[in-house]
């Protein structure tokens, strides 16, 4: 029986990554191609008002007010280029998305329509945030370094609310949805430590405050800190504490209203590193 001629291929292939993630290097702290993904268990609380123009909005408690969950899990992803010594380009992706059911005990109005008390109700919270950065590292050792970092988050809140109720044997539904997404502009800090060949200490944090832009005004505050364990010569894994907070208020056709959400928690993450 004749043999497969890709076997050769994939077995090289196999191989020669092996090789390279298994042969010593030295850690850098700043590496030319880092690849780092994981996910995050984050505790939520959420408070939405959206209004129509005419009419002003309930301000919404989604967990309390609407059964959102208190707990969200979500998978996040970032990459990061080194251009040169001391420059750096990074690009990060986050969604979180949650549901939740309740009946009201009491009455809101969300985005002109009022849905009444006593009624059934499932809805939905939708935050996504992509992110691409500058990051400039002024002070850079063999063993640590701090960076200045500039950016945006291109943010996008969705948020609806679907009410049923049965009235003379017939089921009555109405759902009112909510959306806008906007560029938010940052600046931040960025800082590596290297204790060992083995251990890496990061964290960034990141920070936004707005009069007006593009229509939105507000406060946007995101933070990590975490401990690496370099388990190959080119992965590294570890765990982080993140805290994001948002507090936005829009004059936009799709979202005129306010969002003050807030996540905090823990997640676990692998980072390849070239």
């Amino acid at each position: 029986m004749p043999s497969d001629p890709r076997r050769p291929v994939a077995f090289s292939f196999a191989a020669a990554l092996a090789m390279t993630l298994l042969t010593p290097v030295e850690a850098q702290v700043l590496d030319r191609f880092e690849l780092r993904g994981g996910g995050e268990t984050l505790d939520a609380d959420s408070t939405v008002r959206v209004d129509d123009g005419a009419t002003l909005g309930t301000s919404i408690d989604f967990e309390d007010d609407l059964g959102l969950e208190g707990e969200t899990e979500t998978f996040s992803i970032e990459l990061a280029f080194r251009l040169g010594k001391r420059h750096q380009l990074g690009f990060s992706q986050r969604t979180l998305d949650r549901t939740g059911e309740r009946r009201l005990d009491q009455s809101m109005t969300f985005q002109g329509f009022t849905f009444p008390f006593d009624v059934d109700t499932e809805s939905h919270l939708d935050l996504e945030m992509t992110g691409v950065s500058y990051t400039f590292w002024p002070f850079l050792g063999q063993s640590g370094g701090f960076g200045i970092a500039l950016g945006a988050y291109d943010t996008e809140i969705r948020a609806g609310i679907t009410g049923r109720a049965t009235v003379g044997g017939v089921q009555l539904s109405h759902t009112e949805e909510a959306s806008e997404s906007a560029p938010l502009p940052f600046v931040g800090v960025d800082f590596r430590f290297l204790p060992s060949n083995r251990w890496r200490i990061r964290g960034q944090y990141r920070v936004l405050s707005v009069d007006d832009f593009d229509g939105w005004e507000g406060d946007l505050t995101d933070g990590t800190v975490g401990l690496d364990f370099r388990l190959l010569s080119q992965l590294w894994i570890g765990a982080a504490y993140r805290t994001l907070e948002i507090d936005v208020s829009s004059e936009e056709a799709g979202f005129t209203g306010q969002a003050d959400l807030d996540f905090s928690g823990f997640g676990v993450y692998g980072t390849l590193t070239f």
